[in-house]
C-alpha cells in the first residue's frame, strides 16, 4: 500500500468512528432522560472556606540596582600592605589621581575616574 491510501484509509476511518460514536449520543438532556428537573436536585454541600497563605516565592526578586554608584569615602584611607614603599607610591598614586579628577571636575568634565583600587573601568585595574 503506497503512503497515500493509507493516509486516505486513515481520514475515511476517523470519520467514520466520529460519526458512528455522534449518533449514539442522546439529544436531549439526561435530566429530562429520568424525568427530572433542575429544581429537584439536591442542593450542593457549601464549600469549606479555604485559608489560603502566601505560598513561598521561588524567585529572590531584588531591586533594580542603579546605573552609577555614588562613593563617598575618598578621604577614607586604603589598606596597608606592610610594606613602606608599596603604601607609600599607592598613597602618592591615589593623591595624583585626586588631584586629576579635581582639576576635570573644576573644568566641567568628569570622566568617570575612580582613585580607589578595583574601582577602575577596566576589570584588569584593580
Amino acid at each position: 500500500m503506497s503512503n497515500s491510501k493509507r493516509y486516505a484509509s486513515g481520514v475515511v476511518l476517523a470519520l467514520w468512528v466520529a460519526m458512528a460514536s455522534a449518533e449514539e449520543l442522546p439529544h436531549s438532556s439526561i435530566l429530562k432522560r429520568y424525568g427530572v428537573t433542575p429544581d429537584q436536585l439536591p442542593a450542593g454541600q457549601p464549600a469549606p472556606e479555604v485559608k489560603e497563605e502566601p505560598a513561598p516565592s521561588r524567585f529572590h526578586v531584588q531591586p533594580e540596582q542603579p546605573w552609577a554608584q555614588v562613593r563617598l569615602g575618598d578621604d577614607k584611607r586604603p589598606d596597608t600592605t606592610g610594606n613602606i614603599s608599596i603604601d607609600n607610591a599607592e598613597a602618592r598614586e591615589r593623591e595624583r589621581c585626586q588631584q586629576v579628577r579635581n582639576e576635570l571636575s573644576r573644568r566641567g568634565k568628569p570622566l568617570g575616574i575612580f582613585c580607589e583600587p578595583g574601582q577602575g573601568p577596566f576589570p584588569w585595574s584593580h
